[in-house]
């Protein structure tokens, strides 16, 4: 399967404009002959919303662009986008942060984020419900393991692994996950150059 990594540049509140941009990488992954097209952390919304996501008509708003995106995919490459959603359960926060799977057309699965980052410049538990479960998504034969961002941030390379007792990379492996796909959208600094890449290779050993 061919995967395209699509690193645009949103807008936080801009859905027509996050949207357009999109759709231009998912035209020019699909002249690439790309399968699946890799967007990051709430591409759809720009990241970070902060207090926006209290407003329901910024909430509203995002779930309209979510569904247009999905409509770009039918008869062409599917797509992992990051957005908000509200939260199905009765209880906790009203959002989840997802990573969505667009394909024909449609929203065909969505998976939360389950670490939520309460450090620095991150107020992630203000806002959001952690996942409840932890599921990998069938896609074309293949098994998906979504994760979003701090998910991946566990192991001995990791500043942060104190903060977690779970390693949703781990849990989607052990549920047959054979690809993981993890989308973020964190400030840069020239420390996760180096510390990134060591990271994650020892994640995929």
């Amino acid at each position: 399967m061919k995967i395209a990594l699509a690193q645009v540049n949103p807008t936080i509140g801009d859905f027509d404009g996050n949207a357009a941009k999109i759709r231009g990488a998912l035209r020019e992954a699909a002249d690439g002959g790309a399968a699946l097209v890799v967007f990051s952390e709430m591409v759809v919304t720009g990241y970070p919303p902060h207090d926006l996501l209290e407003r329901e008509g910024f909430i509203r708003d995002g779930e309209k662009a979510l569904a247009a995106i999905a409509a770009e995919t039918r008869g062409g490459p599917a797509a992992i986008v990051g957005g908000v959603r509200k939260n199905p359960r009765p209880t906790g926060k009203a959002l989840e942060n997802c990573a969505f799977l667009l394909a024909d057309g449609e929203i065909a699965g969505a998976r939360a984020k389950s670490l939520l980052p309460t450090y620095d410049v991150f107020d992630e538990r203000r806002y959001f419900e952690p996942a409840a479960e932890i599921e990998p998504i069938a896609f074309r034969g293949r098994k998906l393991g979504l994760t979003v961002c701090e998910d991946v941030w566990v192991g001995p390379e990791s500043p942060v692994t104190r903060l977690y007792d779970r390693d949703p990379a781990a849990e989607l492996v052990a549920k047959g996950a054979d690809l993981i796909v993890n989308i973020a959208a964190s400030p840069f600094t020239l420390e996760k150059r180096g510390l990134r890449p060591r990271l994650l290779a020892k994640t995929a050993r």
